[in-house]
């Protein structure tokens, strides 16, 4: 998924990825740690994850509720 100027993935800081699954920075960082979530980018002193990754997550989750 391109960002609005293409060039290249949309990417999230953890504020945004703990709002979208509704867990805290420290609970996402702690699913990192356990292997449990997709890894983040290291970009100079931040952190970022690839929106897409994410919402790919956010899918096998859900697919896993309805097995």
């Amino acid at each position: 998924m391109a960002d609005r100027a293409g060039l290249g993935p949309e990417l999230l800081n953890v504020k945004e990825v703990a709002k979208l699954i509704s867990l805290s920075r420290s609970s996402v960082y702690a699913k990192v740690a356990a292997g449990k979530f997709p890894t983040q980018l290291k970009l100079d002193e931040s952190a970022r994850w690839s929106k897409s990754e994410v919402m790919a997550w956010i899918n096998e989750q859900a697919a896993k509720r309805g097995s």
